[in-house]
């Protein structure tokens, strides 16, 4: 079967991932000399570079020198608003300061701000936030005179257009709703090794006159009682010079009134809310004389959601011997509040300094699991290194789940199970790729431990419901179920394999991807090496095709783009917040023509319909969606057009949707080369494909030098745009 490209004239097109290439299929990318010089250009598909007609000496448009590579600028920091209707995006250029825009998507109406970055919107789209500070050259003289950078924090009201300035800032932080925002301004006093700055908490709904100046602030926090809720309150702690006034507080929004929850002559950090809102964590304590480590408390203060607050605390003597609560791991509520994970590390006498030199001397040992140079390499993780642990909401119970076998634990979405990784039986195997270890599942209300599988070198992580740890063993896919202990081999159930064939390195191979975990619980999406493959995780179930075998027989690879995630990220694993693949409603996948290079989004239908939306002989990339609408953005790019921004209405009319930037409008004064697609069989009969770039003006026949580069796949990078730099 061949699916034919949608072409119309007026297209500006989606996205596909290109897909992970194996060495085994090596490509070749020719380039050629001075005229190209490197840059990029168009793709023309053909089969031989004498298929290519050009314009003999015909070309008025001069080449591209070193000296014109200046002013090219990348487009970075691309955002939509909440609402769909403005657009944040940076042009940076190779030379001078970037540009932010802030633009509107239903006019051209566009705010441009010199050396603006760190753009973020609120969540009810009103406002837009954002960093200004001065440019590259005034930047460096005050580096070099040893004068701090300042940095003022603006905020741009997209109703009127009105900007407020906060200066000397160094973050701002939107409330969930988008009513509030809290600007942390940078320390003065950097001799002091309190960590506490000034903050501007202000009521964006009464004007800059409602604000707030809270002194000395270390950590800070709004609450998000539930998804689409705006936030009640915000927590902050104070780290003071001489601890004067430390403590942990909280400001009940709608009043102003101001709670001191705990206080002391301590340090307080590690500031977190549970998911509903109501309950905070926090750790706080300060070093024993003579010892290296602060000897930490975690104080959980609940119910703040009704105004009826009760503490519960894990204090120093409910650590085991030799261990603290370490600040180095901030503590965080599991999924289901039922648990805060914390970190424990061994505590040690402080350092005493030594009139004489210290010598230094490093002593390694032939049974070292790891050598010298390795160790030195992650002293510094080491040294931050601590032990999992969990402290209960209800009761302050601690458990301690890592120890030095069971070193690394993860825990699942919900947090009710976390999967412990025992590596020692393997270090001193030679090893290539991904370790070798042995897994357990940990049950975090009681810390039993159960043995998953042992000698596994790929691990694909959890589900989003935590019930389901999925692991490749003897090119089996096994799905373990962490509460009952069963197992379900994904391989047999679909009569698939799933293992990545292509990849040529000596270890274990990897399977081609997991897309991520539908939203019933109940079954898993893989990919094959073209196909994504719908598989259940119950007995008796039967493996559907999503893509209904068109990605094999068209040789189109398809995978799953996330666009109710951030950014439009692909797949899922244990990600945070994923509520998994809602089957019920239409998904889209990005589709990449392995030899025709074509690339595009199709879209399946609950019904099972599979379509394109938009499929062209170019790449597009980098979709992703309003939060709260439809609106969608995207790139389009070949060797010759930049990859500038585009915009849509919806996923499905992408075909029709409307380039927004143009960050390089001066392409069009330069003669600008082309590409075409080269097939050719190697010694061993396989069928492989090169890109070749010729230089603008090429005249079929006539010689000219080549460059020869091969090493694993770059043919799939064939409509890539190379910057001059």
């Amino acid at each position: 079967m061949r699916v034919l490209p949608l072409r119309p004239a007026h297209v500006a097109t989606a996205a596909a991932t290109v897909p992970t290439a194996a060495a085994l299929l090596a490509a070749v990318a020719l380039l050629l000399p001075a005229p190209l010089a490197a840059q990029s250009g168009t793709t023309t598909a053909a089969s031989s570079p004498a298929a290519v007609t050009t314009s003999v000496g015909k070309d008025p448009k001069r080449v591209l020198t070193l000296a014109d590579y200046g002013p090219w600028s990348r487009i970075t920091s691309t955002a939509l608003s909440p609402d769909g209707r403005w657009l944040t995006y940076t042009y940076d250029p190779n030379d001078g300061d970037a540009t932010l825009h802030v633009r509107r998507l239903s006019d051209t109406l566009t705010y441009r701000v010199p050396v603006g970055s760190g753009a973020q919107f609120s969540d009810d789209s009103r406002f837009v936030a954002y960093f200004v500070e001065p440019g590259e050259k005034e930047a460096a003289k005050l580096r070099k005179a040893r004068k701090p950078v300042p940095r003022a924090a603006m905020l741009l009201d997209l109703a009127t257009g009105e900007r407020d300035s906060i200066p000397n800032a160094a973050s701002v932080t939107f409330a969930a709703g988008g009513r509030w925002i809290a600007v942390k301004r940078a320390r003065t006093d950097t001799a002091s090794t309190a960590r506490g700055a000034d903050v501007i908490l202000r009521d964006l709904s009464a004007g800059s006159a409602t604000s707030l100046h809270i002194g000395a602030v270390g950590d800070l926090a709004f609450n998000a009682p539930a998804e689409n809720t705006p936030s009640t309150l915000f927590a902050y702690t104070v780290d003071a010079a001489n601890d004067a006034g430390n403590g942990v507080y909280l400001i009940e929004l709608s009043s102003g009134r101001t709670t001191p929850l705990k206080t002391g002559a301590e340090t307080f950090d590690g500031l977190a809310w549970n998911d509903a809102g109501s309950a905070l964590a926090v750790l706080h304590g300060s070093a024993p004389e003579g010892q290296e480590h602060r000897a930490n408390a975690l104080l959980v203060v609940k119910g703040l959601d009704k105004g009826e607050p009760s503490r519960v605390e894990a204090v120093a003597s409910d650590v085991p011997a030799g261990l603290v609560l370490s600040e180095n791991a901030s503590p965080r509520f599991t999924g289901n509040g039922e648990q805060v994970i914390v970190g424990l590390r061994a505590q040690q006498a402080s350092e005493k300094k030594a009139d004489e030199p210290v010598a230094d001397v490093d002593v390694w040992h032939w049974k070292d699991p790891e050598i010298q140079s390795v160790q030195k390499v992650r002293a510094s993780r080491d040294r931050r290194y601590t032990y999992a642990a969990v402290v209960d909401v209800a009761d302050g119970d601690l458990r301690r789940l890592a120890n030095d076998t069971l070193r690394s634990v993860t825990f699942t979405q919900p947090g009710d199970y976390a999967v412990a990784r025992d590596e020692l039986p393997y270090e001193l195997t030679v090893q290539w790729g991904g370790g070798t270890a042995d897994y357990y599942a940990v049950r975090t209300a009681t810390g039993e431990r159960s043995l998953i599988v042992r000698g596994v070198s790929r691990q694909m992580g959890t589900s989003p419901d935590g019930r389901w740890f999925l692991y490749l063993k003897d090119r089996q896919v096994i799905a373990h179920d962490l509460r009952s202990g069963n197992k379900v081999n994904l391989t047999e159930v679909a009569g698939v394999d799933f293992v990545d064939v292509e990849d040529d390195h000596p270890y274990e191979l990897p399977v081609y991807g997991v897309e991520g975990w539908t939203a019933d619980g109940r079954s898993v999406l893989l990919n094959h090496q073209f196909d994504v493959w719908q598989v259940p995780l119950a007995a008796g179930g039967k493996a559907v095709n999503l893509t209904r075998g068109i990605g094999d027989s068209a040789q189109i690879r398809f995978s799953l783009v996330r666009t109710d995630r951030p950014a439009g990220r692909r797949g899922g694993g244990d990600s945070e917040g994923d509520r998994g693949i809602d089957m019920r409603s239409p998904i889209t996948f990005a589709a990449y023509g392995e030899w025709t290079k074509e690339s595009g989004y199709w879209m399946r239908e609950p019904n099972g319909r599979l379509r394109p939306i938009i499929y062209e002989d170019a790449m597009i990339g980098s979709l992703a969606k309003a939060e709260h609408d439809d609106r969608v953005v995207f790139t389009r790019q070949t060797f010759e057009e930049f990859p500038d921004v585009w915009t849509a209405p919806r996923i499905e009319s992408m075909e029709t949707g409307v380039r927004v930037t143009d960050a390089n409008p001066q392409i069009d004064a330069f003669a600008w080369g082309t590409r075409v697609l080269v097939d050719y069989t190697n010694s061993k009969g396989e069928r492989l494909q090169g890109t070749l770039a010729l230089p603008a003006n090429y005249e079929p026949g006539k010689q000219y030098p080549m460059l020869v580069y091969f090493y694993e796949k770059v043919s799939n990078r064939h409509h890539q745009f190379s910057m001059p730099v």
